[in-house]
């Protein structure tokens, strides 16, 4: 994550699978939360605060789990 500054962790647990959450901020108002699956496999949803990116990605979780076999 080139130039982007981690700003929070978390883990959830999702059916359970236990699911890392990192947020990080690139400039002022630029949040993204990533959830890597595997060394090959990670999503990311884009937020304007570290709350608006953490909703985000607690909804898209099991959606992307879901998604993969």
């Amino acid at each position: 994550m080139e130039n982007a500054l981690l700003v929070h962790e978390e883990e959830i647990s999702i059916d359970g699978l236990n699911c890392r959450i990192d947020i990080y901020q690139r400039g002022e108002r630029n949040f993204f939360a990533v959830t890597r699956l595997n060394e090959d496999d990670a999503f990311i949803c884009d937020g304007f605060s570290v709350e608006d990116a953490l909703a985000k990605q607690r909804i898209a979780i099991p959606l992307a789990l879901s998604c993969r076999s």
